[in-house]
């Protein structure tokens, strides 16, 4: 198509639009050798020509896929230099030079978990191509993408090619030696442990306590870059963010550095006081003259912060702080009420007193009424889950407090209370006639009241925990009957899936609940004029309590062989080391060195 073109038309633009076509296609080989074909044909690519090919590159998720491509791209930013060296040598003034295409190639090696390169490209940025708004930003992205520092770099087709042919003459070696006892300990691996320098008493860092470290370190890099080029770079609410969410998962300092942050340049009253906050950072007066406003992103990193410092009544104030301004509470949706909610949860009361769970269901309340609100108006927003009316439930059971957990049941069932005041019908043979003339039961509703909300075995769990935590019996009937009227079926049934393990912990716990308050009911004060009932609920919550130990002892047993057959697979240094093959023959070292 190229070459049917005019001479005239034949240009850098030309190039760049079919190279960018290429990379939409996901055809990243094409666009490569659109790129090659261009300078072949003595047509000097651009700034713009390096943005195209690195910002499209980086949409790349999975790179293991393209190693082919990554040492291109590796090539491709050392072309970049030099055509920034040129730019600087006949034009330094030039729009050329610019941190665009270094942004692009930052992002893509944040995505391919090259940090070691990403830091070194951070720090060779200076003069026109220092570092802009975008590029802390992007930076700050792929710190909080490592999950682990353990994650090896993708490798190149270079690097693999080097792999292969380093285990094809490790593989040659071995075929040397008749016996394992006469091969040379570099081979066997046995000087990994005895020869190397011992490790840290600490052991591995963690991921997160790194990632505040590398967040602090951006954030003074970005303080003193706004100091020096204020018109040119400005702190952002995406920035703020970010910082939150890395500080919040580090260490304490980290935690005291984020809340002086939020003091600073957040537009949000904090409610601690600012003798508490530490003042390691000295933001300029600009700064604090121009807060940011909360936004969205802030608020849910402002949350997740009170929440993992354990300063869960700041993590309420600020929630009923921003609730209580007409202007601000739009920024609430559900992911912030979930922090909110376990905040409630995780919330202890002082030395000596109860905590007070009205609290936290007020704050449900507002959620729904809000919610109901935003509906008429076509937004939306906060709808609720299951964990928010969870970490209710938790709320009422460690405050004891049965009414905020029957009001749980009304919010989430739709059903009343009073419905359960009256006595159940005797026991049958089965459990699921229960509904008669002489003895009217609620009806149950077809489908939950809101959706991803259905009334299950940990919500049942907390009803039934919560009535025993008050040791009145006039709670744990009703508790009791709310469990007969849903039906033991609806909560012990067998359960598969990736969250078995949590199903049956809140199947034990209903069981051994359900065992006690039943206990207490016969054994303590009169006698129950639903005893039969109450006899039957407690011989199915034995039997499912003897299923559950079974089965959960079958699950360790098929986990323990899962491991078992795992470390077969690996050779471990150490004094005892497992017997495996190794080319047909048992390692003769393996158990007495």
């Amino acid at each position: 198509m190229v070459e049917k073109l005019p001479l005239d038309c034949v240009n850098v633009i030309v190039w760049n639009v079919l190279i960018a076509a290429a990379i939409k296609a996901a055809r990243y080989k094409l666009a490569f050798e659109l790129y090659y074909d261009m300078k072949r044909r003595h047509i000097q690519p651009n700034s713009r020509t390096f943005t195209t090919l690195f910002v499209g590159l980086s949409k790349i998720d999975d790179w293991t896929l393209y190693a082919n491509i990554l040492g291109r791209v590796f090539n491709t930013y050392d072309q970049l230099l030099a055509h920034f060296e040129k730019l600087r040598l006949t034009n330094p003034e030039s729009p050329d030079i610019t941190p665009w295409p270094l942004n692009g190639y930052l992002t893509l090696l944040g995505k391919t978990n090259h940090y070691a390169r990403m830091w070194d490209v951070f720090y060779s940025m200076e003069g026109r191509l220092a570092p802009d708004e975008v590029t802390y930003s992007i930076m700050l992205r792929a710190i909080q993408s490592r999950l682990s520092l353990d994650l090896e770099p993708v490798e190149t087709a270079l690097d693999i090619e080097e792999k292969e042919n380093q285990m094809m003459v490790q593989s040659e070696t071995w075929s040397r030696f008749d016996d394992l006892d006469d091969a040379p300990e570099e081979t066997l691996g046995l000087i990994s442990r005895y020869f190397r320098p011992v490790v840290e008493k600490d052991g591995k860092e963690s991921v997160h306590v790194k990632n505040a470290a590398d967040a602090r370190l951006l954030w003074e890099h970005l303080v003193k870059a706004t100091r020096r080029e204020p018109n040119r770079i400005q702190i952002d609410s995406s920035h703020v963010s970010l910082v939150l969410d890395l500080l919040a998962k580090g260490k304490p300092s980290d935690h005291l550095a984020a809340f002086d942050i939020l003091h600073h340049y957040v537009d949000l009253q904090p409610p601690l006081s600012p003798s508490k906050i530490s003042s390691s950072y000295k933001p300029s007066t600009t700064n604090v003259a121009g807060r940011l406003p909360i936004t969205s992103f802030i608020f849910s990193s402002l949350l997740d912060l009170c929440v993992r410092s354990a300063r869960v009544e700041s993590a309420i104030n600020y929630f009923q702080l921003l609730a209580e301004k007409k202007t601000a509470k739009n920024v609430i949706d559900w992911k912030h009420m979930l922090h909110v909610m376990r905040a409630f949860a995780m919330r202890r009361a002082p030395k000596g007193q109860v905590p007070d769970a009205r609290e936290a269901i007020s704050a449900l309340e507002w959620m729904l009424r809000e919610q109901e609100v935003r509906e008429t108006t076509g937004n939306g927003g906060l709808n609720p889950a299951i964990d928010h009316f969870v970490y209710a439930l938790t709320a009422a059971w460690k405050a004891a407090d049965m009414n905020s957990a029957l009001r749980v049941v009304e919010l989430m069932t739709g059903m009343q209370r009073d419905k359960f005041i009256n006595a159940t019908p005797p026991v049958r043979e089965s459990w699921k006639d229960r509904n008669t003339k002489q003895f009217p039961l609620p009806v149950m509703p077809q489908t939950p009241r809101y959706s991803r909300c259905r009334w299950n075995t940990t919500c049942m769990a907390l009803l039934i925990k919560t009535a025993g935590a008050t040791q009145r019996r006039e709670d744990i009937r009703i508790a009791l009957r709310i469990l007969y009227f849903f039906g033991p079926s609806r909560f012990f049934g067998s359960q598969t899936g990736p969250q078995v393990e949590d199903a049956i912990a809140a199947q034990t716990e209903l069981a051994k609940r359900t065992i006690w308050c039943i206990d207490y009911m016969l054994n303590t004060g009169d006698e129950e004029r639903e005893s039969a009932v109450w006899k039957k609920l407690r011989d199915i919550a034995a039997d499912q309590l003897k299923r559950l130990a079974v089965t959960q002892v079958r699950n360790e047993e098929k986990a323990a062989r899962q491991e078992e057959l795992r470390r077969m697979e690996t050779v471990e240094d150490g004094d005892m080391q497992l017997l495996v093959p190794v080319n047909g023959r048992r390692s003769g070292w393996a158990t007495g060195m």
